[in-house]
């Protein structure tokens, strides 16, 4: 009984510390991109929404990043119209991304217009 109760004790000291949180407002904007993304991937809509609208990006072409991930939102969400009016508009800014030629691209096929 002892024994169990002190080889318990060691593995319980073995363990690693469960991971620091840290605060989603207090991440860099490039780590909040990605974290919105893994949401994305995820199929965690719900909460990719709610990070997109609490969240603002003025850092290079983060703005961008972040309306390419909320075209794949209202994509995920079946609104082909909003997502396809977004990423034409992104375009019409920055022709050069390719990320955003290929999500409309999709976007297009899945509406039978591809």
């Amino acid at each position: 009984m002892i024994r169990a109760l002190l080889l318990g004790l060691a593995l319980g000291l073995a363990t690693p510390a469960p991971a620091q949180q840290v605060a989603y407002g207090s991440l860099t904007q490039p780590r909040q991109i990605a974290v919105i993304l893994d949401a994305v991937e995820r199929g965690d809509i719900a909460l990719a929404e709610r990070l997109l609208a609490g969240s603002r990006f003025d850092q290079g072409d983060l703005g961008y990043q972040a309306a390419l991930l909320q075209a794949r939102v209202l994509r995920a969400r079946g609104d082909l119209a909003g997502a396809e009016t977004l990423l034409r508009a992104i375009l019409r800014e920055r022709p050069e991304f390719r990320a955003v030629r290929a999500e409309l691209a999709g976007v297009l096929a899945e509406a039978g217009r591809g």
